[in-house]
């Protein structure tokens, strides 16, 4: 390292602000600004310093690897979270919505941001040569999903999607787990659909975890991760046990730095735990079964972690399988004249799962993205069925506003009608929803090409229309 002043150092070709521990472009124009003795600048200009535009330019990726140990000892390194698309690219995770190709794997990595203007951005990170081991603080990870598993899909009335992954029930419209035994989701989906559900599927995870004693759970399948997208670092810490609490757990799980975590979780904030043995209040995590670093040491058996857990959820099991068995045989009766929704269940690949960037998602698209048509394609798709819904349920709001009119005089017929008229205007637009997903593919295969003339998408709004009103 080659000392310039207090603040400026080179590394390794790299011009370095220590101070504020980043790197800097020498070749920017702005750099007198930050060099204003001449002196300082003459000694760097007879510096073989790194050009940042040739690194981008060498570079097919934006995430770029750097030989140079001493350069990441004195720059800030910030954790973020990668896509490997099918095409080779690799992209930020945040710029999932403007993705056109399938997301091979996700992956995370400290890096430092370098922004060089009119090139666009560039990550580098430490490459490591054959004789180095990873440098402190850095952990990084790889979710490793199976493309082709198949997860079910949940659909409740056109606006609300689940899914169910290792017993945990997700609510995919907000990408968070739910439990099972609540009320507001009996209410929605209804006692037969929900008695039926629950045998086909035993969506319990989320139950046991709020009844445990530990604030852990492991999760081996790595796609609830990837779908709920929100993760910390953590590890796992041995209870200082005394003789007033030696039937607690032994073990539970803590959040910490990304240098000492030794497995990502999925933090449940809306709940704590009131650990007596710690003096304070915890969180409960679901936890990643596989660590970050497969070789990574720690001094927790892992044998132990799961011997305790599997111990707890086995009782729990027992008691809301008794507990679940009462509750249904007392709602039994209502089942019958309990109105219930509309309710799809379908199977659904992980891979199509990955690249719906908001859900619900229609049977529609989910048909296109298995197919594997152009995003931009779908989206076209998606704002034509949209706009064809929009228009049909404002003629038929005019048609039958038009009827209302004539009982004007009669406020007694007009509040009868007012009624009839919310329940006809609501029943027309499930309906055109149905036809959505059941006719819209059918229409758009008779479309032929892509583009088609003004008159002949009038054509298919008219056909659309009187389906609808049929």
């Amino acid at each position: 390292m080659l000392e310039i002043n207090s603040r400026f150092a080179v590394i390794d070709g790299w011009l370095v602000d220590v101070l504020k521990r980043k790197p800097i472009n020498f070749w920017c124009p702005e750099i007198r600004l930050l060099l204003p003795n001449d002196n300082d600048y003459e000694k760097l200009l007879r510096q073989n310093l790194l050009d940042w535009t040739q690194l981008k330019k060498d570079s097919t990726s934006i995430l770029v690897g750097v030989y140079s140990a001493e350069l990441f000892k004195h720059i800030r390194l910030v954790l973020r979270e990668f896509f490997l698309l099918e095409d080779g690219r690799i992209v930020l995770k945040r710029m999932r919505n403007k993705l056109h190709y399938k997301v091979v794997k996700t992956f995370a990595r400290k890096c430092c941001r370098l922004f060089l203007p009119k090139w666009g951005t560039i990550y580098i990170y430490p490459l490591l040569q054959d004789n180095q081991v990873c440098s402190d603080g850095v952990r990084q990870f790889a979710l490793d999903v199976e493309p082709n598993l198949e997860y079910p899909l949940i659909d409740i009335d056109f606006n609300y999607q689940y899914t169910i992954i290792e017993g945990f029930l997700l609510y995919l419209n907000e990408r968070r787990p739910c439990k099972w035994n609540d009320n507001d989701l009996r209410n929605r989906i209804g006692l037969k659909a929900w008695a039926s559900l629950k045998k086909l599927y035993n969506p319990m995870s989320l139950d046991i975890v709020y009844n445990l004693d530990s604030n852990y759970y492991f999760v081996k399948d790595d796609r609830f991760f990837q779908l709920l997208g929100r993760r910390v670092f953590v590890k796992f810490c041995e209870v200082m046990k005394n003789k007033t609490n030696g039937n607690g757990p032994s073990f539970y799980c803590a959040r910490t730095t990304t240098a000492k975590a030794t497995h990502i979780a999925y933090v449940l904030t809306d709940t704590t735990l009131n650990h007596h043995t710690v003096r304070k209040n915890v969180y409960r995590f679901i936890v990643r079964e596989r660590p970050i670093v497969e070789s990574i040491t720690s001094t927790l058996n892992p044998s132990e972690l799961k011997k305790q857990l599997f111990t707890e959820v086995n009782v729990i099991k027992n008691a809301f399988s008794t507990y679940i068995s009462q509750l249904e045989n007392q709602l039994i009766q209502y089942v019958g004249q309990a109105g219930g929704s509309n309710i799809r269940t379908d199977e659904v690949s992980g891979e199509v799962l990955d690249q719906i960037p908001k859900f619900p998602a229609s049977k529609v698209t989910l048909s296109l993205i298995a197919a594997g048509e152009d995003r931009r394609y779908i989206e076209l798709l998606q704002e034509l069925a949209n706009r064809l819904e929009k228009i049909c349920v404002e003629e038929a709001s005019q048609s039958l506003g038009s009827i209302r009119a004539t009982f004007d005089p009669n406020p007694e017929m007009r509040a009868r009608f007012d009624e009839e008229y919310r329940q006809s205007i609501a029943e027309y637009k499930r309906t055109l929803k149905l036809i959505k997903e059941d006719l819209l593919l059918v229409l758009v295969k008779q479309l032929g090409n892509k583009m088609v003339p003004v008159e002949r998408i009038h054509e298919r709004r008219v056909c659309f229309a009187q389906v609808s009103s049929s």
